[in-house]
């Protein structure tokens, strides 16, 4: 939970579809767009959003001007006085860039960290500090075949890939069943999923 910049007593939810703008809810009222709350900064339209240690996350942005959006990310601000603005967005980075690994497919929290699912790898992000550097690549050729096909559970994620259903520690993906495998790919149409 995030508290509203607009009022200290209210926490906040916020909201992308991949199409609008973001958009913040405090659950009275309507959602507003987050650019429009005073001094809002630079606000992204992206497909993915997540919240971790009282910054937003926005990945996979929408801009036209820049090649490389699929794979960039975009986290909000910490404030002079130390809190969290979670309205403006002043740093960003790329997992991974233009590249065979495709674009951001998902982004997912495993203890202190962000993972991100391209369509052909797995990549980890340490906030610890801040620093938008922290950026480790976890495997290769295997990834996210669909967007919403990667699902948080305990202490891992199960995750769809090209190869099939995957669980994954944060450590090393494995390989769940051949069987279900099967019965998803037989039972389902990809480019629907």
């Amino acid at each position: 939970q995030i508290q509203d910049p607009r009022s200290a007593t209210d926490d906040i939810l916020f909201c992308v579809n991949g199409a609008d703008a973001p958009v913040a809810y405090n659950g009275s009222g309507t959602a507003i767009y987050i650019s429009s709350i005073t001094s809002a900064t630079q606000v992204p339209i992206g497909k993915y959003i997540t919240q971790h240690a009282n910054r937003i996350y926005i990945a996979n942005i929408v801009d036209g001007t820049d090649n490389d959006s699929p794979v960039k990310v975009m986290r909000s601000e910490f404030g002079s006085d130390g809190a969290p603005n979670p309205h403006r967005f002043t740093e960003s980075f790329y997992v991974g860039g233009s590249s065979p690994e495709g674009e951001i497919m998902g982004q997912a929290l495993l203890r202190e960290s962000i993972y991100y699912y391209t369509q052909n790898s797995i990549y980890r992000f340490w906030p610890g500090v801040g620093d938008t550097a922290q950026l480790d690549k976890v495997t290769s050729n295997l990834g996210l075949m669909a967007p919403r096909t990667l699902v948080e559970v305990g202490s891992g994620h199960i995750f769809l890939s090209q190869r099939g259903v995957y669980v994954f520690d944060g450590q090393v993906p494995r390989h769940v069943s051949p069987k279900v495998d099967s019965f998803i790919f037989d039972n389902s149409i990809p480019g629907q999923l």
